[in-house]
Parts: C-alpha cells; sequence; structure tokens
C-alpha cells in the first residue's frame, strides 16, 4: 500500500498617487478602476528609473509634485501594499524599486502595508510623514518569517503519531488532520488543530480502533489507518476512508458526525487500501483504492450517501492503462473531468522508469483516460502526492523522480489539452532541494510553495516558493534534524494572518511527527 508513494500577493496606480512605474530594468501592468479604488500588479528589478504620472525622477518637478520610491528587498512571494488613508492596493511580486508619483498637498503620504507575504515579514523604515523635499524613499525589508512547531505528536495516551495527507481547513481558524498510527487502540486517530487563539490547541476528535485493536476486544469491523483527513459534506457531517480495517481488513468508508461519531458504511475488499481524499461533486464523493479490483491493480468508485458505495472503474485493464491510484484528485474548472495521479504504468520503455503518469475520468464514467505517462528519464516520474488547481483552471503536480537533475519535477496539467508540461527540475542542492512531497499550494496569490525532503540549507529539505510559471522565487524555510520538523508530507495550508501550516511524519521530541507554522 501506497500513500504518497510511501517514501515517506503605467496605469495601475495607489490611490494616493497618479501613477506607477517598475524602476530601471523592471516592468509595470495592471490596470486602473474608476470606482475610488485602485488595484494592479507590478514587478521591477531595482534600479530607480522613470516615474509616470507627475512626471520624470530625473526631471523638473511642479510644486504640487512630489515622488515615493518604494524600495522592497528579500521578497519571495508576493506584497500587497496600500494607501493608509484611500485603500488603494498594489501587488508588487518581486524585490526592487518602484516610484509612485502625485500631487499631494504638503506632501504627507502614507505606504501600507496592506498584506504581508505567505510565511514572511516586511517591514517599512519610514512609512508615512510629511516629505521634507519632493522625493522621498520608502525602504521595505522582507525576511523569512520565524517557524516554529505548532504541535508535537507524543504518540502516548491517546495522542496522534505520524500525520498523513496534510491539514484541511475548517472554518474560524481550525483544521483537520489525520495521523496514521497512535491513538487508544495504535490505528491512528482523527484530530482538529485550532490556531485562532494565541497558542495553537490539538484534540483528537476520534482514535481508530482497527482490526488490530490493541488490549480490547477484536473487533475486525472498526475503520484503522486513516491516511487522509475526511470531507466535510453539505449536511455537516464528514465522509473519508481508512487504509485498513472493516470485516474484510481492506479499508473502509466511513461517516463521522460533528460529535465524532464514527460509522462504517463500506468495507473495502482484502488489500484494496484506499488512499486518496474523497473528491466532492455536486453531492457525490469520488474516490480510489492504490489496489484492489480484478486486476489488483486499483480502482475508481463514487459514493452516493443515499445509495451507498459503487465501484465505477478499474485500474490496469489494459497493458497501457495506469495503475495504482492514489493522492488528491482534482475537477476541472475547464471540462469537468476529474484528474488524478497514478503511482505505476504498465508498458513503458526502459529509459523512463516504470512509474507515474495523470489519468482523468469524467465523474459517474467507467472510462479512464491515461495522459502524460513518462517518455524519458527526464520526464515527470512517480508523482508525489496528487494534484492542485489554481483559479485559471491549470494543474499542478510533482513528481519524486524523473527531471534533468533525477531530483524530481514541478509541472502543469492543462485540461484544454490534456497536456503536461515540466515547469521545474529539482536539482537536490541548497537552492531548491529534491524529491518533492506532497502536492503543491497553489496560494492565494498564485504562486506555488512546494515542500521538499532533501536539499534545503541542511540537506533535509525545504519549502521553496515558485511563480506559475516555474520561476524559482527563493527558499522560504529549510527542515533540520534533531526535534525540529522531519520528513513534510501533504500539502501546505494557508492560516491565519498570512501563516502557512504543515505536518511532518517525523520530528518533535517524540520523533512521532509534527505540525509546524511559518510565519
Amino acid at each position: 500500500m501506497n500513500p504518497f508513494r510511501r517514501s515517506e500577493l503605467a496605469g495601475v496606480v495607489l490611490t494616493l498617487c497618479a501613477g506607477l512605474s517598475a524602476c530601471a530594468g523592471g516592468s509595470g501592468t495592471g490596470r486602473s478602476t474608476s470606482t475610488g479604488t485602485s488595484t494592479g500588479t507590478s514587478t521591477g528589478t531595482g534600479a530607480a528609473g522613470t516615474a509616470n504620472g507627475g512626471g520624470a525622477a530625473g526631471g523638473s518637478l511642479q510644486s504640487s509634485e512630489f515622488l515615493v520610491n518604494v524600495t522592497v528587498s528579500g521578497l519571495i512571494g508576493s506584497l500587497e501594499l496600500g494607501d493608509g488613508k484611500t485603500g488603494g492596493l498594489l501587488d508588487v511580486r518581486k524585490s526592487g524599486t518602484y516610484t509612485l508619483s502625485s500631487a499631494f498637498p504638503g506632501g504627507v503620504y502614507d505606504v501600507a502595508i496592506s498584506t504581508q507575504p505567505l510565511g514572511m515579514e516586511c517591514v517599512a523604515a519610514n512609512p508615512n510623514g510629511t516629505m521634507p523635499e519632493h522625493v522621498i524613499t520608502v525602504d521595505i525589508s522582507c525576511s523569512t518569517g520565524a517557524s516554529s512547531v505548532a504541535y508535537a505528536f507524543s504518540g502516548q495516551n491517546g495522542d496522534g503519531a505520524t500525520p498523513m495527507g496534510g491539514l484541511a481547513p475548517l472554518a474560524g481558524g481550525r483544521f483537520l488532520g489525520a495521523t496514521s498510527a497512535g491513538g487508544d487502540y495504535g490505528c491512528g486517530t482523527l484530530y482538529s488543530l485550532d490556531v485562532g487563539g494565541p497558542v495553537p490547541a490539538e484534540q483528537v476528535t476520534q482514535a481508530f480502533q482497527g482490526a488490530a485493536a490493541l488490549g480490547t476486544p477484536f473487533q475486525v469491523a472498526d475503520p484503522g489507518y486513516p491516511v487522509y483527513p475526511p470531507t466535510l459534506m453539505s449536511n455537516g457531517a464528514y465522509v473519508g476512508t481508512t487504509s485498513e480495517g472493516g470485516s474484510n481488513n481492506g479499508g473502509t468508508l466511513y461517516t463521522m458526525l460533528a460529535n465524532g461519531s464514527v460509522t462504517v458504511v463500506h468495507s473495502f475488499a482484502v488489500g484494496a487500501d484506499p488512499t486518496s481524499p474523497l473528491l466532492d461533486v455536486n453531492g457525490t464523493y469520488y474516490g480510489t483504492t492504490w489496489s484492489g479490483g480484478s486486476f489488483g491493480e486499483g480502482t475508481f468508485f463514487q459514493y452516493q450517501p443515499a445509495e451507498g458505495l459503487t465501484t465505477l472503474a478499474e485500474f490496469g485493464a489494459t497493458n497501457v492503462a495506469p495503475i495504482y491510484p492514489f493522492g488528491r484528485m482534482v475537477l476541472s474548472s475547464e471540462n469537468q473531468q476529474i484528474y488524478g495521479v497514478a503511482e505505476g504504468t504498465p508498458v513503458v520503455s526502459s529509459s523512463a522508469g516504470t512509474l507515474g503518469g495523470v489519468y482523468t475520468i469524467a465523474p459517474g464514467s467507467s472510462a479512464i483516460s491515461f495522459i502524460c505517462a513518462p517518455t524519458s528519464a527526464s520526464s515527470p516520474i512517480d508523482p508525489s502526492g496528487g494534484l492542485a488547481a489554481a483559479v485559471n483552471g491549470t494543474m499542478y503536480g510533482l513528481s519524486a523522480y524523473g527531471g534533468s537533475d533525477g531530483m524530481g519535477t514541478l509541472y502543469e496539467v492543462l485540461p484544454s489539452s490534456n497536456t503536461c508540461r515540466v515547469l521545474y527540475n529539482f536539482t537536490g542542492t541548497t537552492a531548491d532541494g529534491g524529491d518533492p512531497a506532497g502536492s503543491p499550494l497553489v496560494a492565494a496569490d498564485g504562486d506555488l510553495y512546494v515542500q521538499t525532503t532533501i536539499g534545503g540549507a541542511n540537506g533535509t529539505g525545504a519549502v521553496v516558493v515558485f511563480s506559475p510559471n516555474g520561476t524559482l522565487l527563493g527558499t522560504l524555510y529549510s527542515f533540520s534534524s534533531g526535534s525540529g520538523p522531519q520528513q513534510p508530507i501533504g500539502a501546505l495550508v494557508e492560516g491565519p494572518g498570512a501563516s502557512l501550516y504543515g505536518v511532518t511524519s517525523a520530528g518533535g521530541p517524540s520523533n512521532n511527527g509534527t505540525i509546524f507554522r511559518i510565519d
């Protein structure tokens, strides 16, 4: 069984100004609204240059005109600046110098940091005041935020161990997660994490008993060893799977009420091993099993609360079909097809290895189509943990191996053409790391946040950031040894206050895994 391969923020202006430009060597793009609030996106490369609107930076200024140069350094991701007086916004996406120009009576200015970059802290040296001259520079310096262990799993006294599958955001600064071990019976837990208060608080909401409950009567029908947190249903209950337990000890599909009461609604066949979170498509929930089915190479199923579970398709039905599906599936906003990843490929050239690919299937269908199979050793090989979708419909995934350096890839899936393209080849070095884990986080600003398990400053992995086109923006955090977070798994999630949260399957004082935070 194999979850995660088992490798265990011209024309766009602030309202305080009449124009904005990225300075020499950069570019400024955007659009200005006529409603009194301005929004936009700019890039820059650093050298001061020409201002739009109120005059040229090197030319003569009228007595009523002023220039505000904003110099941003150390930025990884995007920084949202605003006019502290009127709320106009500007999205700055790289370090550089930007020139704001306008006619403000008396030269009173106010440059505010409206939204901090994810996992970073930016500070303005002189953000507001009255200009002594007609030109002033506001310096904004950004640094990676402090990282901390929000919670360390002990595996003792009912606490979970070895968290898997990442965190599922809930309302009110809360997350839901799963551990594949620990709990009262040693068969895993579901837990909630409240980060809305001053101190993150973890609470076990369900301890799974499984087929090998220790110290209790043997109850083979009980679920055990969850891999992903369950999916919230429209009725307020949850539906999820466990990789073992049930009447056949092949895993279960269960429902859970808000009070933690669990009911097994389906027991999978021996060896089925369901290892994907359930995808909600209009109240029908889709999932996969890593193995099982007539060919022993996985199944695609749907669960309808009123009708139960139905197996729709089997993997491995032909010698070119994908096998061993796992990880997070995505519903395309373009063509309403479901996309996922599979770990195996029955027939593939020897130079490409034998691992990986992307499949697609229509909701309710039995026809699986295999796209983006490896064609060479530099192809994405061995997907790491499913797909993630951007607002524009593009999907992103990670492979643990393959690429020009054999250290894995970041790739995109284009539903419009059912094609895939490598965006970045990991090198395994301090710059980017390698062997990426889980799925990328597509942040609200469009950037991609990826966890790697090797490389980084300490050789034990890193959190690295990419633009949507695959440009490496920088390293946000490097994992370490000892009691710090180790072996990241699943996807990062955005938390309150521009914080990032993730889980590791190891690390912490008991080496039973952690929930970590970067802010």
